[in-house]
């Protein structure tokens, strides 16, 4: 680069500098405005080759409803507003879900768990996740499945919160009931196995 335009991408071409890409400039010696000679301009992207290697890898989905609201749309090859018709909600309304950005009332869960194909928070461990995973399913309130239970609603929340240290058998008992009642149904709270 002899003419003064050289010299003035040589400094802007630096090491440290953020412009990398060794182009001609034009008359005004600045990398943003190139001549209209096809001259491309880009700024310095340092992680670039790990980027393009995680890209070749194909998408990382989360473990949270947002992510599994992704992979099976990917899987399935459709769109939002598609989707968003499947579960019976609006785009808008499904974006948000996608985008982590909220998270759904509970009677619009058993639409999701249907489109998933099981429930996005996985396998429950305690007896309190349990609870959450049959209500959500159901769809209904946590009042409402306390009344189904015959139980207070302030009761079924400290038992999905696992904030008892002992339950009373009376209590224990309905749960058992509703385990196996739930068992006979076979809610699908797994990945189906190829």
């Amino acid at each position: 680069f002899a003419d003064q335009s050289g010299r003035a991408w040589a400094r802007k071409s630096a090491p440290g500098s953020r412009w990398r890409i060794a182009a001609r400039v034009g008359r005004t010696g600045h990398p943003s405005r190139p001549r209209h000679s096809g001259t491309l301009v880009l700024p310095f992207i340092p992680n670039a080759p790990r980027t393009l290697s995680r890209l070749r890898q194909g998408p990382v989905y989360s473990d949270d409803l947002s992510g599994h609201l992704r992979k099976v749309r990917a899987a399935l090859n459709i769109t939002q507003a598609m989707a968003a018709h499947r579960i019976g909600v609006s785009q808008f309304t499904y974006r948000l879900w996608e985008c982590g950005a909220h998270q759904p009332l509970i009677a619009q869960w058993p639409a999701i768990i249907a489109f998933i194909g099981r429930d996005p928070n996985g396998v429950p461990s305690t007896m309190g996740e349990q609870l959450q995973a049959w209500r959500r399913a159901e769809g209904i309130s946590r009042k409402g499945f306390a009344r189904r239970l015959g139980l207070d609603a302030g009761t079924l929340a400290k038992l999905e919160q696992d904030g008892y240290r002992r339950i009373d058998p009376r209590v224990r008992q309905t749960v058992e009931a509703l385990k196996r009642h739930f068992n006979a149904r076979a809610i699908p709270t797994t990945p189906p196995t190829r």
